[in-house]
């Protein structure tokens, strides 16, 4: 019996050790299988670092850490982060992973998440990344997991909806809950605090950094999927509201019975929804008034139903006023109601009835009526008073704000449809009055400069909105427009496009301050052409007249800027600009495109006229990665350019992907210490081909996928005629060929010297026309790689020579010839001559026997 103890005891200390060890042994291989099967199903890159496993951390339990877990978008939302966080850890009964009945999970951690949501206008949302497949799942296979308590801690939510404008950005959240997972129907116990929450939409801040905390008891029935409130409290800033009711998901539908009411009536809660309100002093805000917040939700909701709801806003007499600053907000009278009988969320109708308030001793009145939001939104508005902007600042504590004045004065009143503004029936619209601003001057820490708008007026009429004498300066800059809008009020529902035609002007535009940087933070950036990308607005469809004096923009000095800038559909194209810059000019068409900050696009033609080239090498940074020859060149050169490319989030082309071509001219360029030329100089000992002057030089190019490919084109230098073509690269590689024409009799010393070393032999050329030797250029700009083509010198050197050869030869021949000729040509009249007297005195010897 003791042997059997002694072997179980054996066998279960080995199999407790094989669960302990295995899993840690092989633990990166399980990491990688769980990578591999898990990206199989997702439309997303799961990845993660290292894995562990721990028993004794929570003995006998087993905790599984993962850390840096990351979940990266594809497209349509490639480059986005869906989540990021440092770890994640899940404690597991093991004695429930070994039964397999029902896995008990005592609980879940995620630290540090970063949360990014993303819903595009099509409502395609970025969190939606399990594939859809076509096999149905085995419900009876299911697994079985009961959850005690679970936590997030200081994670990072941002939530940005395309469909509704609205983005959401909430930091620090902590959330913790706890129940009995197991149950049916347990007590669901939550804590949730937010130390920042920010709500934008349409461009209006309804939240800044505010402060959230809910704690939450519910009565879970999981059963029924139904969620009962007991105990809660939810505060926002110092607002407290309390729920009551239930909300349930039996089915595909929501239902819900709720109601909602703030327990205090201190007007000083609404104060604390303001902007920037919520502040350190806020505890000894003095404050008077009654407030009455209650509403109730209850009913359906769908996609084909909405359920009821009423929510009832109503301040009596408020009054607040900071004790540090010296001007109170008074006799605030608010009476405001929102609701919707249920069946559509068009159905809604926000009715604020009355909005008074006297800051100081200005009084301002405004009401608001709208209706059918969705369909057809119907507005009755109407705003009177004045606000100086001064007596603002003394009512709250802008802590970003170190300077705050001016004069805002509104009289108007609108009312009508949208329907009827889009169909231009004019005659059932009514809307009259102005906006104005008057000497409004803002300084603060958002904005690098002072701010002023010495004069604004902005005139309604049925038709459109025109805006008059807009005169602006920030810095030392200065902008006038003028110009009429369309479908304002229609923007501002969310409904349709603004169109506009404006008329701008400057003296002086410093773009660099209104883009926030600051001529010392170009100076001291590693690469000052790098800026953040720019998203466009959208539903914008602006015409705009540029006629700018003086621009500067980075490290660029722009003047006479004069052309129509159209703004359209997230695309600012140029219809075209022209402009003075680098000691010539540039014209200028083409499109700058951002859908977004992280997909912005650029496609251009440029005729550039008589550009400094030094200055141009200086100025952009794609000359310096396409043409490094550009820094050893003096001179200037036109030149006809089309390119195109997508830009990074710093506004800097994406290199392999930039595409484009065109033609140089350079009239009169000197290059100075560009070493591939040098190199091929002191090769050939051709002292003339190391700082050559190019003259009347058109090459072409063109640029795919991120490489220069330069046409052969011909040059001359001094009496050799050249032919340079090839590519190079954005790291600086060459890849270039040339040949040259030299003429033989210039290189009957110095040229044939180096000839001879190159052949390792002695070669003396002889008189001909020419003589082509090839030289292939390669490596980098700073460190070049020069090699001839020595089978063609030595073929032309040996036909030289063959030459040479031949008319030696053939001199001697004709010479020997010529002798020949001659001797031949002496003995001939020798004889001849010898041949004549003997005939001449035969001739004589017969006449005298005759006579």
């Amino acid at each position: 019996m003791k042997k059997v103890t002694t072997i179980v005891s054996i066998v279960l200390i080995v199999i407790l050790m094989l669960m302990l060890f295995i899993p840690m042994l092989f633990k990166d291989q399980v990491a990688q299988i769980v990578k591999k099967e898990a990206n199989k199903s997702l439309n997303a890159v799961l990845n993660f670092g290292s894995v562990g496993l721990n028993v004794f951390q929570s003995f006998p339990d087993l905790t599984l850490s993962v850390d840096n877990l990351c979940i990266i978008n594809k497209e349509p939302f490639k480059g986005d982060t869906l989540l990021n966080a440092s770890s994640f850890q899940a404690t597991v009964d093991i004695w429930s992973v070994i039964k397999g009945k029902q896995i008990k999970i005592e609980s879940v951690r995620l630290v540090n998440p970063k949360i990014y949501v993303h819903v595009l206008k099509d409502s395609s949302a970025n969190y939606n990344i399990t594939k859809e497949t076509e096999t149905k799942s085995d419900t009876s296979k299911e697994m079985n997991i009961a959850l005690k308590k679970y936590s997030i801690e200081d994670a990072i939510i941002t939530y940005n909806d395309e469909t509704s404008d609205a983005l959401i950005k909430i930091v620090g959240l902590n959330h913790k809950g706890s129940g009995d997972f197991s149950k049916n129907r347990f007590d669901l116990n939550t804590n949730t605090t937010i130390s920042s929450l920010n709500y934008e939409s349409m461009g209006i801040t309804y939240l800044s950094d505010a402060n959230l905390e809910l704690n939450m008891d519910l009565d879970a029935n999981l059963s029924q999927k139904k969620f009962t409130f007991e105990k809660n409290e939810f505060r926002i800033n110092n607002l407290i509201l309390k729920f009551d009711g239930y909300v349930a998901k039996p089915d595909s539908n929501i239902s819900m019975d709720l109601t909602f009411e703030s327990p205090r009536t201190d007007f000083k809660d609404v104060v604390s929804l303001i902007p920037s309100a919520y502040s350190k002093d806020f505890g000894s805000l003095k404050s008077s008034g009654k407030m009455i917040l209650k509403g109730n939700a209850k009913g359906i909701y769908n996609k084909k139903m909405f359920p009821s709801f009423n929510v009832k806003l109503t301040v009596v007499n408020g009054f607040f006023q900071y004790p540090k600053l010296p001007t109170p907000v008074k006799d605030v009278n608010v009476d405001m109601v929102v609701n919707n009988p249920g069946g559509s969320p068009d159905a809604t109708i926000s009715d604020i009835k009355q909005l008074h308030f006297l800051i100081g001793s200005e009084p301002f009145d405004a009401r608001l009526l709208l209706k059918t939001p969705k369909s057809n939104p119907y507005i009755d508005t109407q705003m009177k008073g004045r606000i100086n902007l001064a007596q603002v600042k003394s009512v709250l504590p802008l802590q970003d704000v170190t300077k705050l004045e001016g004069l805002i004065q509104a009289d108007f009143q609108a009312k009508g449809t949208l329907g009827d503004i889009k169909a231009k029936k004019f005659s059932n619209i009514n809307a009259s009055g102005t906006v104005s601003i008057y000497n409004f001057i803002y300084a603060g820490k958002k904005l690098s400069q002072e701010l002023r708008i010495s004069q604004a007026l902005l005139v309604l009429n049925p038709q459109n909105f025109n805006l008059r004498n807009f005169n602006m300066t920030i810095g030392q800059s200065d902008l006038s427009a003028s110009g009429s809008l369309n479908n304002l009020l229609g923007y501002v529902l969310n409904k349709g496009v603004l169109n506009g035609n404006l008329s701008l002007s400057s003296n002086f535009l410093d773009v660099n301050s209104l883009i926030g940087t600051t001529k010392q933070e170009t100076k001291t950036q590693q690469n000052p052409n790098q800026t953040k990308a720019v998203e466009l607005p959208d539903r914008i469809d602006f015409t705009m007249n540029s006629n700018f004096n003086k621009v500067v923009y980075q490290n660029l000095t722009l003047q006479n800027v004069h052309g129509v800038v159209t703004l359209r559909d997230k695309k600012l194209t140029m219809n075209p600009l022209s402009m003075n810059l680098l000691g010539g000019s540039l014209v200028a068409s083409g499109y700058y495109f951002a859908p977004d900050k992280s997909n912005p696009q650029i496609s251009f033609n440029l005729t550039i006229s008589n550009f400094d080239i030094s200055k141009t090498y200086e100025s952009f940074i794609t000359v310096k990665r396409f043409a490094p020859m550009a820094e050893y060149i003096k001179g200037n050169f036109d030149a006809k350019i089309n390119m195109s490319s997508p830009l990074d989030k710093q506004m800097m082309p994406i290199w392999n992907s930039f595409n484009g071509q065109g033609t140089l001219n350079l009239a009169n360029a000197q290059v100075s210490n560009f070493k591939p030329f040098e190199v091929i100089g002191n090769t050939l000992k051709i002292n003339e081909l190391k700082n050559p002057v190019l003259k009347n030089v058109t090459p072409s190019f063109k640029i795919t996928n991120g490489r220069l490919y330069v046409n052969p084109f011909n040059y001359k230098v001094f009496n050799y005629d050249i032919t340079l073509g090839g590519s190079s690269g954005i790291d600086r590689s060459m890849d270039y060929t040339m040949n040259l024409q030299i003429p033989a009799a210039g290189m009957q010393s110095q040229a044939n010297k180096a000839i001879n070393n190159l052949l390792k032999r002695n070669v003396n050329l002889v008189s001909t026309d020419k003589v082509n030797v090839k030289a292939f250029i390669k490596g980098k700009v700073n460190d070049p790689v020069v090699t001839t083509s020595v089978s063609d010198i030595v073929s032309q050197t040996t036909k030289s020579v063959t030459d040479q050869a031949k008319q030696q030869i053939n001199q001697q021949l004709q010479k020997q010839k010529e002798q020949v000729q001659n001797k031949v040509q002496q003995q001939t009249d020798t004889l001849k001559n010898k041949l004549k007297k003997e005939a001449e005195n035969k001739l004589k010897d017969i006449f005298k026997k005759k006579f």
